[in-house]
């Protein structure tokens, strides 16, 4: 008897982890942060796979090698990436992922896309067509009012 309410309590926790208003309030937040740094990410002139809904933001490499120098390359500049590459993605779909969460700030997403602004141009990654390559420096004002419409 004593299992079936503790085995009772476990599954509304497992279902509803916070309280209502806070859970909407996260899964708002974590939208926001998805939206803001995957358009600022294309502006920049990456190719960013994936849903535009997704806190999970694959920024494609293409080349094998280039993985590697990208993780290196973030990890010097204090931001944790995954990254993916043959035999888990075709040959030239070599990617990283940046994995974002509704606790991280905008300071926090700035400093990721600054790095990944740096990076891109070290390792010559900004390959999309569909935008100019820019720096995140010069999309600031841009930032800033895409911050303001998604909040």
């Amino acid at each position: 008897m004593e299992s079936d309410t503790l085995f009772a309590n476990q599954l509304c926790c497992s279902f509803f982890p916070f309280p209502l208003p806070e859970g909407v309030r996260r899964v708002k937040s974590l939208a926001r942060n998805s939206s803001y740094f995957r358009q600022l990410a294309q502006k920049m002139g990456f190719i960013v796979y994936g849903n535009n809904a997704s806190p999970i933001v694959p920024v494609l490499v293409f080349h094998p090698a280039k993985t590697v120098a990208t993780s290196r390359l973030f990890k010097e500049r204090g931001v944790a990436v995954v990254v993916v590459s043959y035999p888990a993605t075709r040959i030239v779909e070599s990617r990283v992922r940046v994995c974002l969460s509704a606790s991280h700030t905008r300071k926090d997403m700035d400093h990721t896309l600054n790095a990944l602004d740096e990076v891109g141009n070290i390792l010559m990654l900004k390959y999309s067509q569909r935008f100019k390559a820019q720096s995140f420096k010069d999309l600031k004002e841009f930032a800033d009012e895409l911050w303001e419409k998604l909040s």
